[in-house]
């Protein structure tokens, strides 16, 4: 029998406060990154998965990048773009 599939939430997020959250918990945790908001998008979607999506960026990018790590919340023809860039190779 397959496994149970998992209910997307789909609600309105504010993306770049969605971000602002996930950055300042990584921050609070001696990360060196921040967060450039050039746009506020918002958009329907879980935001459970989407702070996911984002904590796991964060974590590979902490692991496998180099600081610093910037988070970027912008908007580009009517769609919301999230970037997580870092130095590494």
């Amino acid at each position: 029998m397959p496994a149970p599939r998992e209910i997307s939430r789909r609600e309105p997020v504010g993306l770049a406060e969605l971000a602002d959250n996930v950055v300042s918990r990584f921050a609070r945790n001696g990360m060196d990154v921040t967060l450039q908001r050039e746009a506020e998008p918002e958009l329907q979607g879980d935001a459970l998965a989407l702070e996911r999506l984002l904590s796991n960026l964060l974590e590979n990018a902490r692991r496998y990048g180099q600081p610093p790590v910037t988070v970027q919340v912008a908007q580009q023809d009517q769609q919301a773009v999230l970037s997580v860039i870092d130095h590494g190779a």
